[in-house]
């Protein structure tokens, strides 16, 4: 192990190895890498990670888990052994373990002793070796109706007129990791209801839907999102998903779709609803074509709720006067009380217990299109859309921070701009 001695690293692991995995870092460190990584994939489900981490550091490797948002760290594991597991993971995603430093892409079908996932993997050389990102999604999954979602005030009904339209270009904006793929499932879900015929691209298929016809993208193939779309347009669809608007040629033709009698679904990656909007431009969109177009934009994040068994009441005090601009969706109830995390709640993490979505949905109407065609400002469409009456990120999480469903804090640390 170079200059990390074996014991030393035993020594920092063993308290967090034995309570994850029942074992001593010196059983850890004598198992092959296939039956440590199904030891690791099946903690990390057990703690309802949404991804599995690997990670080069000067001496060893650390494995890692994004939980609830947040990065908790597994386990510790020598030079070694760590480069053991990732040419693993790497050779059974269908990745060349001989090009380390380049940045790749691969994805697994995992099935073992009861464990099922669709794997997709990112590597990427770095400082002291090499990196592997795994996003995990339980094969057994099912997607999620609206009402699930965490949508605030008129925002459900928004979405739900926008994909009742015939025509039209949705937009589903976020980082990555933010849960669109989730929303869009959604909206699928809410128009599959055998009168549609409805065609996706996707990269990779992450649901099997019946009802759906499903078609995934393969670059090596030059099967890109723009090649296949221009066939699937001949399939005469009603309805197309495309899993990510990528680049100019397929944002352009998103746009002619949805300008010819489609109703167009798809993802872009955006900070919020009305960005959405300019990245399309930024992907050389006529303005024009855009503006009759767009029908509206879902932009998203991802909020941990409070544990209802074990969250705290506290007065509002001065916090009230932030609530002003939401009074018109919390009720009647005469005054306002607030909750806050458990932090020493030991059946939770810190006192949340699931995430949920925090949203702004934009409906494009007559002024907002006119905008876009003249090619308005960040400032100018923003004022338009709330005027609009678009609920932003700040109010829709203190509208759930009122309900009692999350803390005031959390809204803080998703909206570091919240004032």
């Amino acid at each position: 192990m170079n200059t990390f001695d074996r014991k030393a690293l035993g020594e920092q692991s063993a308290a967090s190895t034995e309570e994850q995995f029942g074992l001593q870092p010196s059983e850890v460190f004598e198992l092959p890498p296939d039956q440590i990584f199904h030891r690791l994939l099946v903690n990390a489900q057990c703690l309802n990670s949404t991804d599995l981490f690997v990670l080069a550091k000067e001496h060893h490797y650390q494995i890692s888990v994004r939980r609830m948002g947040a990065m908790e760290q597994l386990l510790a594991v020598p030079n070694d052994m760590g480069t053991l597991l990732v040419n693993y993971v790497r050779a059974q995603s269908g990745m060349d373990i001989s090009k380390k430093q380049e940045p790749a892409d691969g994805r697994w079908l995992y099935e073992h002793e009861g464990a099922s996932f669709d794997l997709r993997v990112n590597s990427v050389g770095t400082l002291w070796g090499e990196d592997v990102a795994i996003r995990l999604s339980p094969k057994q999954s099912d997607t999620k109706k609206l009402d699930e979602l965490g949508f605030v005030g008129n925002q459900k009904a928004t979405i739900s007129h926008m994909v009742g339209s015939s025509s039209g270009l949705v937009l589903v904006a976020g980082p990555t990791g933010s849960g669109k793929t989730t929303t869009l499932y959604a909206l699928l879900d809410l128009l599959n209801d055998g009168t549609r015929k409805i065609n996706t691209l996707e990269d990779p298929i992450e649901y099997s839907v019946p009802g759906l016809c499903q078609t995934e993208i393969n670059e090596k193939r030059a099967l890109t999102f723009s090649m296949l779309l221009r066939g699937i347009l001949r399939q005469s669809p009603d309805v197309i998903m495309i899993g990510e608007i990528r680049d100019e040629e397929t944002a352009g033709i998103a746009v002619r779709a949805a300008n010819s009698g489609h109703l167009v679904l798809s993802t872009v990656h955006s900070p919020t609803a009305v960005t959405a909007i300019l990245s399309m431009k930024a992907m050389k969109v006529n303005p024009v074509f855009l503006a009759s177009s767009i029908i509206g934009v879902v932009s998203q994040r991802l909020i941990r709720l409070l544990s209802e068994e074990s969250k705290i009441k506290f007065e509002a005090n001065e916090a009230l006067a932030a609530f002003d601009n939401v009074s018109a969706y919390l009720g009647e109830e005469e005054g306002l009380a607030l909750y806050g995390p458990n932090k020493k709640d030991e059946k939770s993490q810190g006192g949340y217990s699931h995430l949920s979505g925090l949203f702004e949905v934009l409906s494009i109407g007559r002024q907002m299109k006119k905008a876009i065609a003249a090619g308005a400002s960040e400032d100018e469409l923003t004022r338009l859309a709330k005027d609009d009456g678009m609920l932003s990120f700040q109010d829709a999480g203190l509208i759930k921070v009122a309900k009692g469903t999350t803390s005031l804090e959390e809204v803080m640390r998703v909206l570091p701009q919240f004032d």
